[in-house]
């Protein structure tokens, strides 16, 4: 009885185990797919900062640019005027002048300076040019280098209301003022250094010593001029003494509305009769300090431009 229960026993424990595997598989058929397991394989590492810097920028070129040169200023930009009496004249009396020097004037100069002669209108004095900014302009434009150097005498005529055929004041100026400047002061004395101008009634001087000592000055420059009576008929027979090509340098303006246009305008026609080289110039504006300091600057670049000095 004990083997027949072991027979019976045994199949049934195997049919046991086998119905489980069958049921195990079904229930794991029935489960969710799990993801695949991670990869080994690390990740790609993050990057890390270096101690190589990275390439600079290309730093851009600077853009052209044309400067304009700049003038050095000179150790002494400014000129000084100072004032002088001259005791010994043909007037009576002391004729009292002005002398502008420039920037470094220096008295001790191997190249001797030009001189230029001033002479005022009638109704003013030697102060007229100090009034129309003549020393700030002449420092300028020489400080510049603009013009050259040179010296600017300006004499007071005392009595302006004098009839010139009377008047000492133009034998003054050329047997007195101009030997005692060139003595006294390091000028030169050659024909080349010397130029001669004046406004107004100081034009009519200029006119007149003009046609008095033709070859005393390089250059004369006559600016809104009253001639004298008579000049245009001591012009004609001076011009048969003194060839054209020997005449200084001559340089007349007035303004449209100067009240001696007409009689600056006959002396410059004669001028051109008798063939005496000479420039003209009309311009706008009137007898007054207005007209002579908007031209102050052209008077200065025209005498400037005359001198002839000879080599020291």
């Amino acid at each position: 009885m004990v083997r027949k229960g072991l027979i019976w026993y045994l199949p049934f424990r195997v049919v046991q185990g086998i119905l489980f595997l069958g049921w195990f598989g079904l229930l794991m058929a029935c489960q969710p797919s799990l993801p695949p397991p991670l990869s080994e394989t690390p990740p790609t590492a993050i990057p890390t900062l270096t101690d190589t810097q990275p390439s600079p920028l290309p730093t851009p070129s600077p853009a052209p640019h044309i400067s304009t040169p700049i003038r050095a200023p000179t150790l002494c930009p400014e000129g000084k005027v100072e004032l002088y009496t001259l005791d010994s004249t043909p007037i009576g009396k002391p004729l009292r002048f002005r002398i502008y020097f420039p920037p470094c004037y220096n008295p001790q100069a191997e190249s001797k300076y030009p001189v230029l002669y001033l002479l005022h209108g009638q109704g003013s004095d030697e102060t007229l040019w100090m009034d129309l900014g003549l020393p700030q302009l002449a420092d300028r434009l020489m400080s510049e280098g603009q013009i050259p150097p040179f010296l600017i005498v300006m004499p007071y005529e005392e009595y302006a209301l004098r009839d010139p055929r009377e008047s000492v004041f133009g034998q003054t100026i050329v047997e007195n003022l101009i030997p005692w400047v060139e003595s006294h002061f390091a000028v030169c004395p050659a024909r080349g250094c010397r130029a001669l101008g004046g406004i107004s009634r100081g034009g009519g001087w200029a006119l007149h010593l003009f046609i008095q000592y033709p070859n005393l000055f390089i250059a004369v420059g006559v600016h809104s001029p009253a001639p004298f009576w008579g000049d245009d008929l001591r012009l004609y027979y001076r011009t048969a003494e003194n060839p054209p090509e020997q005449w200084p340098n001559l340089y007349l303006d007035s303004g449209e509305r100067d009240r001696y246009l007409k009689p600056a305008q006959a002396f410059v026609n004669r001028l051109g009769e008798l063939g005496i080289p000479h420039e003209w110039h009309l311009n706008s504006g009137e007898h007054n300090s207005a007209y002579w300091q908007n031209h102050l600057e052209d008077y200065l670049r025209w005498y400037a431009a005359q001198w002839r000095i000879p080599a020291p």
